[in-house]
């Protein structure tokens, strides 16, 4: 009995001093959101990205009633990229002398004043040819100063384990906007003027300034260089030449940018001449690359907490969409056309997000305008691989012109490969 009662006593002793086992909690999936101001800053640019977007669709259908010229509305995709090349080094090192929440204050006022002239250009019909792209390409200037500046204000925002998932996130929204924004301007067109659009679109960029106010009153400040622009441009190229990784980043950002996809601008050809299908099922083709880009990105973000090999993703990224171009340039078959375009979406995608991981985790803080300006100095290749796509299809065919540029682009990145194997242990945890 006694025997008993010092049983059941010491078994009350063990449930009483033994902890319960404490069950982990399961980390947010999106973890970035959880940053208010990461949050603000998301949901501004997710707007600001709308009007840029709507402001392309309605431009181009402006120019084809103004001119009924197809050559005259490529053009326009043109004068909007053509900043980046030009002017995209210059937005870099600002970013880097100014607070990038200024120069993104600046770029943004700017494109309300552009949104507004062109407003009133078009409700005064005093409008000329020469005013449609003089506003493209103040546009375009205006949007590579804010470009440089947000993408390098974004690791600012939050902490270095949750970039991955920011750089994600952002992707995620650029693209939904991508898809949305044309609908938005085609559903409006028929019931709103021109004018009028424009004017909503400066609402719009202005509605951004005030979400994304005091985003950067976290931001610790940083020691700004007082050199000259010149001289910020070199120590630029020479960081580049210092970090081999960052330089193998932009030279295959090269063959992603001038050949993997420059053959977009030639996939309503494939669907009139090649598959000859509708207006419905082109649109709906043209929709493809973005399903793909979303759900790679939304991957990514859930994905971010572990362990990355950026390098390596990034040339699988680039390297499956040279592959895939060369598959697309002989699809006989919509359904494959299609399945094919949202793997190149997924593959651009994860593409632009390892490159953009890679460069700011190798970056200092101070000099991270500078080499995002050089990206974007990079991004300005697409549109000369456009033009020469372009002159290739006219010269042979469009499955030729598809094909070559794919065949030397895929050559240019094996070269890149072999001369930077340290591309190939670029590995970063990101928690």
């Amino acid at each position: 009995m006694l025997r008993q009662g010092r049983a059941t006593l010491h078994r009350e002793r063990t449930a009483t001093t033994t902890p319960s086992p404490v069950r982990a909690s399961r980390p947010p999936l999106l973890p970035a959101l959880r940053v208010p101001n990461y949050r603000k800053f998301l949901v501004g640019n997710g707007v600001h990205f709308l009007a840029r977007i709507m402001d392309a669709a309605v431009m181009a259908w402006i120019i084809l009633g103004f001119t009924d010229s197809p050559f005259l509305v490529a053009l326009t995709f043109v004068a909007r990229m053509a900043p980046m090349a030009f002017a995209g080094p210059f937005a870099g090192i600002l970013a880097d002398r100014m607070s990038r929440a200024s120069v993104m204050r600046i770029a943004r006022t700017v494109m309300i004043v552009n949104y507004l002239a062109m407003a009133a250009l078009l409700a005064t019909d005093f409008l000329s040819l020469w005013h449609l792209y003089t506003v493209i390409v103040i546009g375009g200037t205006a949007w590579t100063f804010d470009m440089a500046a947000r993408r390098a204000m974004t690791p600012d925002l939050v902490d270095s384990r949750l970039l991955a998932n920011a750089i994600a996130l952002d992707v995620m929204v650029f693209t939904f906007m991508l898809m949305l924004g044309p609908i938005v301007a085609g559903a409006l067109l028929p019931y709103v003027s021109s004018a009028g659009i424009f004017a909503m679109l400066a609402l719009f960029v202005a509605a951004s300034l005030v979400i994304i106010q005091g985003v950067d009153s976290d931001v610790e400040p940083t020691r700004r260089p007082t050199s000259n622009f010149m001289a910020l441009l070199t120590d630029g190229f020479a960081f580049v030449r210092a970090h081999p990784p960052v330089a193998a980043a932009l030279l295959v950002a090269v063959a992603s940018e001038g050949f993997a996809f420059s053959f977009i601008p030639l996939v309503p050809i494939f669907a009139t001449d090649i598959l000859d299908v509708s207006a419905t099922k082109l649109g709906i083709l043209f929709s493809a690359e973005g399903f793909g880009a979303i759900a790679a990105s939304l991957a990514v973000a859930i994905l971010s907490q572990r362990t990355f090999n950026f390098g390596r993703l990034m040339l699988f990224g680039s390297g499956g969409a040279m592959l895939t171009g060369f598959a697309l340039a002989f699809s006989p078959w919509y359904g494959l056309t299609f399945a094919l375009l949202v793997v190149l979406g997924a593959l651009g995608s994860l593409f632009f997000m390892m490159q953009s991981n890679l460069i700011f985790s190798l970056t200092p803080k101070e000099s991270r305008g500078r080499i995002v300006g050089l990206q974007m100095l990079v991004i300005g290749t697409f549109p000369v691989g456009s033009l020469l796509v372009g002159i290739l299809a006219s010269l042979f065919s469009p499955q030729m012109a598809v094909a070559t540029m794919s065949a030397i682009g895929a050559i240019f990145l094996v070269i890149v490969t072999v001369a930077f194997p340290v591309l190939l242990r670029c590995t970063t945890k990101t928690n």
